[in-house]
């Protein structure tokens, strides 16, 4: 005769209450209480598995996931698909210092024509064409294929 463990008894040495414990019976980890008496070996022993079981498995889960994104990452660079910071930081800076040139440029280059007009509206449109032309200007060039500046100048 196998030994038994009454319901009442599994729960204050599980923790866990009885209708749980027949949840994961019928789950399969240990059989089914007869008339309210458990198998005491079989019962424990799956009590055991299914709690190493439950937190193996977060453990296992995370593992992997930290696996798949490593993976990713070294697929990642192998394809090219990053960019080194270095290189956008140096393509900025050469936009933005092209930018400020070109922008800077624009009261010289108008500053005769806007001194013979006392229309602001003429005034204000002349000035917004050469912005646009500016805009237009920088947005057509390409700064990642310029060569490096050996030091951009300082203002």
């Amino acid at each position: 005769m196998t030994p038994t463990i009454d319901a009442k008894q599994f729960c204050s040495l599980t923790g866990y209450t009885d209708p749980f414990h027949r949840r994961i019976a019928k789950e399969g980890w240990f059989p089914e209480p007869i008339r309210g008496k458990y198998q005491a070996v079989a019962a424990i022993t799956g009590m055991f598995k299914y709690l190493r079981q439950r937190t193996d498995d977060p453990i296992k889960k995370k593992n992997g996931e930290l696996k798949n994104d490593i993976l990713q990452h070294a697929l990642a660079v192998k394809r090219r698909d990053y960019i080194k910071s270095t290189d956008v930081q140096r393509d900025l800076t050469r936009a933005i210092v092209a930018f400020r040139t070109r922008i800077l440029t624009i009261p010289d280059a108008q500053a005769p024509r806007l001194a013979l007009t006392n229309d602001p509206h003429e005034i204000k449109e002349v000035l917004r064409t050469e912005i646009i032309d500016a805009l237009k200007d920088l947005a057509r060039h390409n700064y990642a294929t310029e060569e490096p500046d050996p030091a951009p100048a300082k203002p």
